[in-house]
């Protein structure tokens, strides 16, 4: 029964016509079926468990929590009031866009933020453990999909991993509570203790002391925000009472210099030497360092002030450090954690997994014959034309083929099924524990034009693997779903197989596997440790090797992660497999010689991968990329990152070990464990370690990710509302941009302004942490700033106010792109490369100062990407005018930064400006990173040089009408040079561009040193689904750049050559960037 509420309002008279522009929406899109965003007020259809419906107009800003409240208050001029109970004891459930009913126990959730299906919500009494349905909802509204999802799958090996994954967890919170602060503001350090040659020299240059700005604020924090706001508007003179310039060594930790504070402090009141000591030494043990403006502590007393980055940075860019001195309690009052309870299904499936491990087994080293499988039927298979269908099938381990493939014969396309047997040449005792069988569908049409070169075609492709997370091998009947085939190979054992086949129409292969009376499994870890260690007694340990062997061992360990082996160089290392141990790094190259259909050679490997010594993690991160899926090496591989990747590097490289979980058989592995445990102790990698798990939650990891993704959300404490908040923030940007792009031009603006003024929005986007850096923590929203860019997809440009104490003296406004369309992947991991690139010449004492500013891929197609402040593209430096796009003129670049500095600062913005140049020149290069012009290249007013917008690398440049549009290696334009030369005649003759071309080489000299990992890094992604990056093949331009297969004399001279085409390109480059101004000027 429907009447008029207080508004006097009724159904009928509710506007919710379409827009005029109807939308073709996906599933997740918009707050409301059909809607972007939804009306300012609507009517809600409420259905009460009494059967009585009533409709109220509701604000689409309102809580469940105040909505449950009217509806309560109206309910009461209804029949059946007496009926109800408390509003407390009541939830809303409703379906949503997903199609899915979902419970709705977090009642501070607002209406539109729903995504309802249709404006309805049913009333109906709570059941079970509120607290854990409250819990369940918040991790549902963190990951984008519901708990229950993962509650509606029955898997073994899904029960089980939700199960046991919360041991680990467990685990790692009584670590972390050890010392939560640790956890809550981890210290940002570099890896090396020791500073590199270049920052010794600054050091020396400046006496080898730091003066450092510490300022002494009231401990609550009404009075330290007053302090502060006074000392700010007095540019920090008026206050000086409140400041401590102390004179530091760079080796003091950050006791030693709370200590000279606290005496500075004292000096006044003329206490005697012995008494300061007590005092200083009492006291220094109560307070903490932080620096301002940013959620960033000294905490780790073990290391000097040098290593921490901040203090570094400053050192380098000759900054003075400015830090807040806190007491400890008031840090400790801000990581109060919540206690972990388990959740109700950690006591399920216990008994399941009971009953299939008391199953009686046959062993599988004891069976004689071959292998083989029973090939019956397809379905759902679609060809346009009549022709035979045959299967195709392999033994795979790794990327390795196990012996030949074997081809069933022929049928009709029309009638696809063939039940026949295939006999595959290695033996059942031989399989390796990560065997899988790779099937390809192939197609041969009856008439073939003269154009097709091959008779051939390969139509999908489907992989399973021959034992299950319990070591029990395959049997009975099985359906493969097929995915579509993207390249003429006819196998791919990188190709997952689908979870599910509920879905209608997906191809399928119908097999069945050799049953036997028991089941099958391959030896546990006892019986396999067992035969190992028969195995090793059985070595013969050779003689001493000679110098010579041991040279070549070596050079065959130094190369690249992706060079092939000739046969008489497996042989060499194989035969030599004891002495390559003395080499630690020669293990991917002796794991690469062995061939792993020989269960002997195997157990041979695992007694001495147990006496292997412990490998760099630039090392063991080869040993997890889809070429090494053995167990036990894998587990290796985790044992040395355990011992030797400290966080810095952990998160230089953590975008790759996330990848690389997608190469793991099953989703209970050691790298998982490892990941999680490490994004429990630290919230910096915490935090972006959900980010890469989130954003993959549309691809065929769905299950894996979500997964680990509820484990961490489990566990991760109170941070869990903070990413609550990141995702509503987004979601609500995804939202607005979607309705922009269906705005007319003129309206845009208007809109954007009107909707970042609603209450939701207001209050979603502001007063959160930063999900491009979680030590940022963004302020007011400062809607005067915030723009739509020109572009189709309107991205929007953001700022925030950053609201934290001191601000000014690290950065007083936060400001962000928000892209809604665009594939952030490969910017993020380009950039990701170069900042591993500046570590390489950090490390080599070769500051280059580079800026790769943050991206982050936050889901399918939205992301993120930081603002550079202070910097302009050089297409506004060149001012749109003519003979500045020709460079005609080359000098205004060089005019806007003596314009936009002081005089006395000129030789230090030169040298930022040449230091910057020849890194993006190496990097750009070397990367094959295409579509330079000038607007994607910018510099800031200190005159550092850096590149942006990367969608096109590895060498696939723009082409236009099937012409590389791209004739030169990287940009080195006229304007750049002129910069370089310090403005002179004779620019390329000068003392400055010839330095600047030395530097250019031994910057490339450097990363030749790391090819390797360079090369580890993009083999790592190839399951990451860059378009650019697919194969092995693409990762081929990087290591010719890097001349990987010659010496250094031959590859520098191959780098001068291009860099004397980049030079004698310039005219070249100079068309294509008057066509880019022509372009740009027109629109």
């Amino acid at each position: 029964m429907a009447a008029k509420n207080a508004t006097g309002v009724t159904r009928n008279e509710v506007n919710l016509k379409r827009p005029d522009h109807v939308y073709t929406m996906g599933p997740y899109s918009g707050e409301l079926w059909n809607y972007h965003l939804m009306p300012t007020y609507i009517e809600i259809d409420f259905l009460l468990p009494t059967g009585i419906l009533i409709v109220l107009r509701c604000r689409r800003e309102a809580t469940l929590e105040q909505v449950k409240s009217e509806l309560w208050a109206d309910a009461k001029g209804y029949p059946l009031y007496h009926l109800l109970l408390s509003p407390k004891n009541y939830i809303f459930t409703s379906v949503t866009l997903d199609s899915k009913l979902e419970e709705f126990y977090d009642e501070s959730r607002r209406l539109c933020d729903l995504k309802l299906f249709h404006p309805m919500l049913k009333v109906v009494e709570a059941e079970g453990n509120r607290q854990e349905m409250v819990f369940n909802s918040e991790i549902g509204q963190a990951m984008g999909i519901s708990v229950n999802e993962m509650d509606d799958i029955k898997q073994l090996e899904v029960v089980t991993f939700r199960r046991r994954i919360l041991d680990v967890c467990s685990a790692a919170l009584d670590q972390r509570n050890q010392n939560l602060p640790l956890y809550h503001f981890p210290p940002n350090l570099e890896s090396s203790l020791d500073p590199p040659e270049h920052v010794k020299q600054v050091l020396l240059n400046n006496s080898n002391v730091i003066k450092i700005c510490v300022w002494v604020v009231p401990q609550e924090p009404a009075a330290a925000a007053s302090a502060a706001a006074a000392a700010s508007a007095n540019g920090g003179k008026g206050r000086s009472s409140n400041k401590r310039v102390i004179t530091a060594s760079p080796d003091w930790t950050p006791q030693q210099a709370i200590y000279e504070v606290i005496r500075k402090k004292l000096v006044p009141e003329g206490l005697e030497e012995d008494v300061m000591q007590n005092s200083c030494d009492k006291y220094k043990s109560d307070f903490v360092l932080r620096v301002c403006g940013v959620e960033d502590y000294l905490l780790d007393d073990n290391s000097p002030l040098i290593q921490y980055k901040y203090i570094r940075n400053c050192v380098l860019e000759g900054k003075v450090p400015h830090l807040m001195l806190v007491s400890k309690d008031t840090l400790e009052r801000l990581v109060v954690e919540p206690k972990f309870t388990k959740p109700v299904y950690y006591r399920k499936g216990i008994v399941a997994l009971e009953d299939s491990l008391k199953m009686p087994k046959e062993k599988l080293w004891e069976f004689e014959g071959p292998f083989r499988v029973k090939i019956l039927l397809a379905q759902y298979i679609a060809v346009s034309e009549s022709g035979d269908l045959f299967v195709r099938a392999g033994i795979y381990h790794g990327m390795d083929m196990l012996g030949s493939a074997k081809d069933t014969r022929s049928t009709d396309s029309g009638r696809p099924k063939w039940d026949e047997v295939l006999d595959f040449e290695i033996q059942l005792s031989d399989l390796p524990r990560a065997a899988k069988l790779c099937l390809g569908l192939c197609f041969s049409p009856k008439k073939k034009s003269r154009k097709q070169q091959s008779s051939m075609t390969v139509l999908c492709w489907g992989n399973i693997n021959l034992f299950d997370f319990l070591n029990r091998l395959q049997d009975s009947k099985r359906k493969i779903l097929m995915v579509q085939a993207t390249t003429f190979e006819p196998l791919n054992p990188l190709v997952k197989r689908a979870h599910s086949s509920n879905e209608p129409g997906i191809p399928a292969l119908d097999i069945e596997f050799e049953r036997f009376k028991y089941i099958v499994a391959y030896p546990d870890d006892s019986v396999v440790d067992f035969y190992r260690d028969e195995a090793g007694k059985s070595i013969s340990i050779p003689e001493e090797p000679s110098e010579s062997l041991l040279a070549q061992i070596s050079e065959i360990a130094s190369r690249d992660s992706l060079a092939e082996l000739a046969e008489q160089e497996k042989e060499l290392l194989w035969q030599n497999r004891f002495h390559c141990r003395a080499i630690s790094h020669s293990l991917p190259k002796l794991l690469n010689s062995l061939y792993w259909g020989n269960r002997r050679s195997i157990l041979e490997v695992y007694w001495l991968l147990a006496r292997w010594p412990t490998l760099e993690p630039e090392v063991a991160m080869q040993l997890l990329d889809c070429t090494y899926p053995d167990a036990r090496v894998r587990q290796f591989a985790v044992q040395c990152l355990e011992k030797t990747l400290d966080y810095n590097r952990m998160s230089l490289y953590l975008l790759q070990l996330v990848q690389v979980l997608k190469f793991e058989p099953y989703i209970d592995n050691p790298l998982t464990r490892f990941l999680l445990s490490k994004a429990l102790l630290n919230k910096n990698i915490g935090h972006f370690f959900f980010w890469h798990l989130k954003s993959e939650m549309h691809t065929t990891e769905r299950r894996r990710f979500g997964l680990i993704l509820e484990a961490y959300c489990r566990a991760c404490g109170s941070y869990l509302h903070s990413l609550i908040r990141q995702v509503d923030a987004l979601d609500k940007l995804t939202k607005l941009t979607d309705q922009l792009k269906g705005e007319r031009e003129d309206d845009q603006k208007k809109v954007l302004m009107e909707q970042m003024e609603q209450l939701d929005y207001v209050e979603a986007l502001q007063h959160l942490h930063s999900p491009l850096d979680c030590s940022h923590v963004l302020g007011k929203l400062i809607t005067s700033d915030c723009k739509i860019m020109k572009s189709k997809k309107k991205p929007l440009k953001l700022s925030w106010k950053n609201d934290a104490l001191f601000a000014e003296y690290y950065q007083s406004q936060f400001k962000t792109i928000f892209k809604n369309g665009d594939d952030l992947r490969q910017d993020m991991l380009t950039l990701q490369v170069i900042r591993i690139m500046d570590s390489i010449w950090q490390s080599e004492g070769m500051d280059l100062r580079m800026l790769p500013y943050n991206v982050l891929a936050t889901g399918h197609m939205v992301g993120l990407i930081q603002v550079v402040q202070n910097a302009e593209t050089v297409m506004h430096i060149q001012k749109s005018n003519l003979a500045n796009a020709m460079q005609l003129s080359s000098d205004q670049l060089h005019k806007w930064l003596k314009e936009n500095n002081d005089p006395a600062d000129y030789d230090r913005i030169i040298e930022n400006f040449t230091m910057s140049c020849v890194g993006y020149s190496v990097a750009t290069y070397v990367l094959g990173i295409g579509d330079r012009h000038p607007d994607n290249i910018m510099v800031t007013t200190d005159g550092k040089l850096f590149h942006v917008d990367f969608g096109h690398f590895l060498n696939h440049k723009k082409k236009k009408f099937g012409v590389n549009r791209e004739r030169v290696p990287f940009v080195l334009t006229g304007d750049l040079i002129c910069a370089i030369a310090k403005g002179k005649e004779a620019k390329e003759l000068s003392r400055e561009f010839r330095r600047f071309q030395e530097l250019c080489g031994k910057a490339f000299l450097c990363l030749r040193k790391h090819s390797s990992l360079l090369c580890t890094l993009f083999s790592m992604m190839l399951n990451s689904g860059i378009p650019e990056l697919q194969t092995p093949n693409d990762i081929g331009y990087l290591r010719k750049t890097l001349g990987v297969e010659t010496n250094d004399q031959v590859a520098v001279e191959s780098f001068q050559t291009k860099f004397s085409e980049a030079y004698q390109g310039i005219w070249t480059k100079k068309v294509d960037w008057f066509f880019h101004w022509l372009k740009n000027k027109k629109s």
